[in-house]
């Protein structure tokens, strides 16, 4: 693994590209006549474009961002090596309040000698919890601010708790110049408790911190982080939950690597986008660079890249006892993607001193663990649709609307999926059954004696307090399910949360009928990629504006002539009164949909007997013993009022409601 020799020039400490320009004559050599053929012939060529990304906001991370990653990127290796051939745009990433703060740097003037610097701002972007959406758009809007002239400059990608050993930026601009589209490289975590006073003890009076390679690799070993120990597969004293990256400790220092989640150093776009559509380790190889060959440097020497993190960060995902390759194998099943398995093939070598003997026994056996894994596993699925991407986006969508009620969605994320991602090979319905309480079999005595009582689902008994609510919606349901099983052509998507009565008609492993969430089908606009025949949503608590975004992002998807139908459960302890008006206003405003084939039956009424059981059933819950008495004691008189008839009298409240719609273009029968 010698490294090879480099092209671009390290600069010295206090010496400035302008001194010794690239291309200069050699020593002794002759210079061309002025005007000359091989005087032209010598003029350089325009130096490669190369903007440098850099996503970090907040006063507190743009300082420490200064600190160690910037004063590590000013490093004669890094910045000023790669400015001496490439023409070079630091791009910070932020919110608009945090200009200035990056001005109180000391570094930037240092920093413009080398780059011209600008300021993007993402305030739109920024959602406390959710860093990985906001990353990847961030990095998105770096390069789609450049439209199509994206193809013609390289993107260097810089998280802000990255610390950069010195020459690595300066291998980068070699392979740059070698006309690579595609560099990716590995990073390793660190104690940033331990780590950052140890560095910051070297950064010098002008804030640059030099640290060659294997000195800054030495930290690896030094101070490694649990999730690096975690994620060794030759030690078994604990184990992560997901594989995305593994270890071999080789000796104390070395140590071979395996990614498949890896991290983008370096892109030329060679396809032009504004959108992406996927966390920036599955989707910007595919997307931005697609069909083009992956390098993935392969020694600490060329490029060495440590992650600042907390002690306690991810803690809670290490894992003491046994049980870990059935895990990982099942983990790896739930996320890969053709990249990743590509990846993980190819090996990085960390280290901080020589090479060991034995490096080559200990990567043949990494490659041969690397290997049993993916012959494991499924055939890996390409990333659009991936259900980790369609699941964070919605979770950013709804922290952002708490955030920010008004605002749009940004241009850089595209919000259309196609209906078949629904069955995309990471929406594992066994994975999905179990997100959800309730939706398994009963595991315990109380659970078989309380459905023995008040019925399986779908199939209520009488005594169940919604049994009176639910009866025409389940009906409802089954006739839809009749047209499914009748043809079988015939597609339906169903909108309702996994678990309860719902699963039993609409099974989310049939493999006509696409499952989705009233999350998912708020915040994505479904393509007809297959059309649907039918939709069917339940609701059950959801809001009026929400509703609307449902009905607004799923009738897309319908064929013309085909049918919606909006299923309205109501909790029975709640007054509904008004909810199904409020209804049919949210049905009547969705587009396409053509009123003179609706059906808006008067809401459903039950008995108030059902509030005192359902108030009963949540005081059977509490934890206070008297509360669970007098749950006891409503639930037996509500009981024997039922058995007895005693109660008819009592008012009613709406529990339910079905309102069906025929999109235009087809004569639909009547709707039952």
């Amino acid at each position: 693994m010698a490294q090879r020799a480099r092209r671009s020039r390290t600069i010295k400490a206090g010496e400035t590209p302008a001194q010794k320009p690239v291309g200069a004559a050699r020593p002794g050599s002759k210079a061309a006549p002025a005007g000359s053929a091989r005087s032209k012939a010598a003029e350089p060529k325009a130096k490669p474009r190369v903007k440098i990304l850099v996503p970090v906001w907040g006063e507190s991370y743009i300082r420490r961002f200064g600190s160690l990653s910037l004063a590590s990127i000013l490093a004669p290796g890094n910045l000023p090596a790669l400015a001496a051939v490439c023409d070079v745009e630091f791009i910070f990433l932020t919110g608009r309040a945090d200009f200035e703060h990056f001005e109180a740097l000391k570094q930037m003037e240092r920093l413009r000698g080398h780059a011209g610097v600008r300021y993007v701002a993402i305030d739109d972007l920024i959602v406390p919890g959710l860093y990985s959406v906001t990353l990847t758009l961030a990095y998105t809007r770096g390069m789609a601010m450049f439209g199509d002239a994206m193809s013609d400059m390289h993107f260097i990608y810089c998280n802000a708790d990255f610390v950069v050993g010195d020459g690595s930026f300066a291998y980068l601009s070699d392979e740059i110049l070698d006309g690579r589209n595609v560099i990716l490289g590995g990073s390793v975590r660190v104690v940033s408790e331990e780590v950052e006073p140890l560095l910051n003890a070297k950064v010098d009076e002008t804030g640059v911190l030099i640290t060659p390679p294997r000195e800054l690799a030495r930290y690896v070993f030094e101070h490694p982080h649990i999730m690096q120990i975690a994620k060794t597969v030759n030690q078994e004293f604990c184990w992560a939950r997901s594989p995305n990256h593994l270890f071999w400790d080789v000796d104390d220092q070395t140590l071979i690597a395996r990614f498949y989640q890896i991290f983008m150093l370096c892109l030329r776009p060679t396809h032009a986008r504004p959108t992406i559509d996927g966390y920036c380790d599955y989707s910007f190889v595919p997307a931005f660079c697609p069909n083009e060959p992956i390098h993935v440097v392969d020694d600490s020497d060329k490029v060495c890249l440590l992650e600042l993190q907390g002690r306690s960060q991810e803690a809670d995902d290490v894992i003491f006892g046994g049980g870990r390759e059935p895990h990982w194998l099942a983990s790896i099943d739930e996320w890969c993607t053709p990249e990743h398995t590509q990846i993980a093939r190819k090996p990085i070598v960390y280290h901080a001193g020589a090479l060991p003997p034995n490096i080559d026994l200990v990567l043949s056996g990494s490659g041969d663990y690397v290997e049993w894994q993916l012959a494991s596993v499924r055939t890996p699925a390409p990333h659009p649709g991936h259900y980790y991407w369609v699941y964070g986006v919605a979770a950013w969508r709804i922290r952002r609307s708490e955030k920010d009620s008004l605002a749009g969605m940004p241009p850089e994320l595209d919000l259309t999926l196609a209906s078949g991602a629904l069955k995309h090979p990471t929406f594992d319905p066994d994975r999905q059954r179990r997100a959800y309480r309730g939706a398994g079999p009963a595991t315990n005595l109380a659970q078989k004696i309380r459905r023995g009582i008040f019925g399986e689902l779908p199939a209520y008994s009488r005594l169940h307090p919604d049994a009176s609510g639910l009866a025409p919606l389940v009906r409802h349901a089954h006739h839809v399910r009749s047209r499914i099983d009748g043809d079988h052509d015939y597609r339906a998507m169903v909108v309702a949360d996994l678990g309860g009565w719902i699963d039993g008609v609409f099974p989310v492993d049939h493999d006509r009928i696409l499952r989705t969430e009233p999350l998912i089908a708020a915040t994505w606009r479904f393509r007809p990629e297959p059309p649907l025949d039918e939709v069917v949503i339940l609701q059950n608590g959801v809001e009026q504006a929400e509703l609307e975004r449902i009905l607004k992002n799923v009738l897309p998807a319908i064929k013309p002539g085909g049918r919606v139908t909006l299923l309205c459960k109501y909790p029975t302890h709640e007054d509904s009164a008004g909810r199904a008006t409020n209804d049919i206003r949210a049905f009547a405003v969705a587009p396409l949909i053509d009123k003179r084939h609706g059906n808006y039956p008067f809401p459903h009424k039950h008995h108030q007997y059902a509030v005192r059981i359902a108030v009963a059933r949540g005081e059977l819950a509490s934890r206070s013993g008297m509360t669970r008495l007098k749950g006891l004691l409503r639930f037996g008189w509500a009981l024997a009022a039922r058995l007895s008839r005693v109660g008819d009298a009592a008012p009613y409240h709406p529990s339910g409601a079905i309102f069906s719609g025929v999109v235009p273009g087809h004569e639909a029968g009547p709707l039952r």
